[in-house]
């Protein structure tokens, strides 16, 4: 796509056949067996690949997330509460308290941080 015909529309279109042309129907027939939706298996892939690099991290990365999720515990993950705040520096929202301090991370958040802390689908 060049600069003289890029188009939004365009480029949303070649994100989307991209994607398509690399979810099989395997991904789709194991995603539907694990009770999950595409969509939900898509947000729980940008959170690990904001979290970890290598794929044995992947593997016990998300293995963990959807413990969690599936047991309704708070995530406490760094790339879901930089995205929440639109601010990469974790210390400036939990004002120097340990990242596992989820309260901390409230107080100073509100609602939002409830919110982020125990999503579930």
């Amino acid at each position: 796509m060049s600069k003289d015909t890029f188009s939004t529309e365009g480029f949303i279109r070649q994100l989307l056949t991209n994607f398509e042309s690399k979810i099989t129907d395997q991904m789709l027939t194991d995603i539907e067996s694990d009770d999950r939706t595409l969509e939900e298996t898509m947000i729980v892939a940008s959170m690990i690949e904001k979290e970890v690099v290598t794929e044995k991290d992947r593997k016990m990365v998300s293995d963990i997330i959807w413990r969690r999720l599936d047991a309704g515990w708070m995530l406490g993950m760094c790339s879901t509460i930089n995205y929440l705040t639109g601010n990469s520096d974790i210390t400036a929202i939990t004002a120097g308290a340990p990242l596992n301090n989820a309260q901390t991370i409230a107080a100073n958040l509100g609602d939002r941080a409830s919110m982020q802390l125990t999503w579930s689908f």
